[in-house]
């Protein structure tokens, strides 16, 4: 299998052993999807194609030219979510494009994250300059919060920040932020939506409401322990006990289809990818690519 996998000269030994990574784990992935439904399966395999694509694309053009074009692609994403918020109905996180739905929160995770490594490489993070790096993370992250999308949201927080702390910042500053936070949380609790409060309350106390908001949770779990050692029919999954099983439970399918030992590897794979971006990034020489990869990472 790993030579069908032969990748292109363009990439290096380290970029290459990455990609293949990744591959496989999405190879994985569509696995599983086939035996779920096949029009899942295809749908997602015409995805990888296209990803795959993009990276080729991507390869092309020097990062020079992304940094250059980081203001541009961050206020472009700006003005999309704004766009997006004046949209139809009460749920606003997609934007239907010529028949494709289009979620604009994925392509501001991209454009802050260039914009932010862009201004951390280049400014030291005292008095404004502290408030501008914080808001570049806050401005798109309240924007997809009204959409409403929590998880994108938390997700903004925890890299954008992130990468502000791995800049270094005063310990008096980090006390400040961390009672702000302290303060902020009932007011943000109270702005949430039911369902958002119930998915916290849900992940924190599992067994809470186990034929409601936790019951998805807890088949997930039973159908990774039906699939024992080596694997199962997985019809825990096939019979419809874990109702969303193709979202971020495809896991639990993965691990009742072929058991323990084949889920181990998986994950082994999924962390070794992780630690090769890790030896990536340790290699840049530049600052603003560093700040990146971290935040791609994170």
């Amino acid at each position: 299998m790993f030579s069908i996998l032969r990748l292109p000269k363009i990439f290096s030994a380290l970029e290459g052993r990455l990609l293949r990574n990744v591959l496989i784990i999405n190879f994985c992935s569509l696995m599983v999807l086939l035996s779920i439904s096949p029009t899942l399966f295809y749908s997602q395999a015409i995805k990888v194609i296209v990803g795959v694509g993009l990276i080729l694309f991507i390869l092309k053009i020097t990062p020079e030219i992304w940094f250059a074009l980081a203001e541009i692609g961050y206020f472009f994403t700006i003005v999309l979510l704004f766009v997006n918020l004046l949209g139809m109905g009460s749920i606003k996180r997609w934007a239907s494009i010529g028949g494709f739905f289009v979620q604009f929160s994925e392509f501001a995770k991209i454009a802050m994250v260039l914009m932010l490594a862009k201004f951390l490489a280049t400014h030291k993070l005292t008095g404004w300059n502290l408030i501008k790096a914080c808001l570049i993370v806050l401005v798109p992250a309240l924007l997809i919060f009204k959409q409403p999308n929590l998880g994108t949201t938390l997700i903004f927080l925890a890299v954008g920040f992130g990468l502000i702390w791995l800049k270094g910042v005063n310990k008096k500053v980090l006390l400040f932020a961390f009672v702000f936070a302290g303060c902020a949380a009932p007011i943000v609790w109270s702005k949430m939506l039911p369902y958002q409060k119930t998915r916290i309350t849900a992940f924190l106390h599992k067994d809470a409401d186990p034929r409601g908001s936790s019951y998805q949770t807890i088949q997930s779990i039973i159908a990774i322990g039906a699939g024992g050692m080596f694997g199962s029919k997985a019809l825990h999954n096939k019979l419809g006990f874990v109702p969303e099983n193709h979202t971020d439970f495809l896991f639990s399918c993965f691990a009742e289809h072929f058991g323990f030992i084949a889920s181990a590897i998986l994950i082994c794979v999924i962390f070794i990818t992780l630690f090769r971006l890790f030896d990536i990034t340790s290699i840049i020489a530049d600052i603003r690519k560093r700040f990146f990869c971290f935040g791609f990472i994170l």
